[in-house]
């Protein structure tokens, strides 16, 4: 038993090391402030018609005494739709915005028992903050704030028993990728499959037993001609700094290509959802 929890710790110490994400909250931040408009205009979603919701219901028995955690949560709509069912939910998310529009949303819901707060999750401290065990259900949809080591292992550890992490492990954006790639970009430099299996192998060393669900999903994002900009723009800022002329390139591709100032794109994307249970 000795030698396995060394090897485990050793293990544990590689995963560390080897799964580290760079961060920048100040571009985070700025993008998913741009975003929260559209994502506000977003319908609460039911737990029968969302794949997402309906997985959880279908995995978790859902009732009046869980306490539930929406990491990332944008506009609130998944912390809305699981309200009715549970005793409270709690949704963070860094984009001052994006709570701005929860607390637009939750106020017309007329939910008393969803809360939102404007959370950096890498510099939130668990046990000071009241978040360690805190929660039955911890879910982090669609969201970069889980991408290494560290923040993995706080979601984790926030959850007294169910968690739900759900990302894209092939995602192929037509028009953006193509953007991109004008100034030598490549979006699939960090395969998302690498983060389902380190999430999947750091479960594995803490005793944690884990499903993994898969579906295909085609979507189809319009943003106006500048919010494309800044959003490729800043999604090349993840990668590297960008130069003037990386700007003057990425302006004439999009201004190019709009249909009446929109610009429309086509996203094929592999779905993966990543559910544990704590025994």
């Amino acid at each position: 038993m000795e030698a396995a929890c060394l090897n485990n710790m050793t293990d544990l110490d590689i995963l560390r090391k080897q799964w580290v994400q760079n961060r920048d909250p100040e571009t985070q931040i700025h993008m998913w402030n741009q975003s929260a408009p559209n994502y506000e205009k977003k319908e609460i979603p039911s737990l029968s018609e969302d794949d997402f919701l309906h997985l959880i219901a279908q995995q978790v028995n859902l009732n009046q005494e869980m306490k539930c955690l929406d990491i990332g949560c944008g506009a609130g709509i998944y912390s809305l739709a699981l309200a009715p069912y549970v005793h409270s939910v709690l949704g963070v998310d860094i984009s001052p915005e994006m709570i701005a529009a929860c607390n637009r949303k939750v106020a017309a819901a007329g939910y008393e028992n969803a809360s939102f707060s404007c959370v950096d999750w890498d510099t939130l401290d668990l046990k000071k903050d009241g978040f360690y065990h805190c929660f039955d259900l911890v879910f982090a949809r669609m969201t970069p704030a889980i991408c290494d080591y560290d923040s993995f292992e706080k979601m984790v550890n926030c959850s007294r028993r169910y968690g739900f992490l759900e990302s894209n492990i092939k995602r192929q954006d037509a028009g953006m990728d193509h953007a991109l790639s004008l100034i030598h970009i490549r979006s699939d430099e960090k395969p998302q499959d690498e983060k389902l299996n380190n999430c999947r192998l750091y479960l594995e060393l803490h005793g944690i037993r884990s499903q993994v669900f898969y579906r295909q999903e085609i979507w189809k994002p319009v943003r106006t001609v500048e919010t494309a900009i800044s959003w490729c723009l800043d999604r090349a800022k993840l990668s590297r700094p960008i130069t003037d002329e990386d700007r003057t390139i990425i302006r004439n591709h999009f201004e190019s290509i709009a249909e009446d100032g929109m610009i429309r794109d086509t996203v094929h994307t592999t779905v993966a959802t990543l559910f544990w249970e704590i025994q």
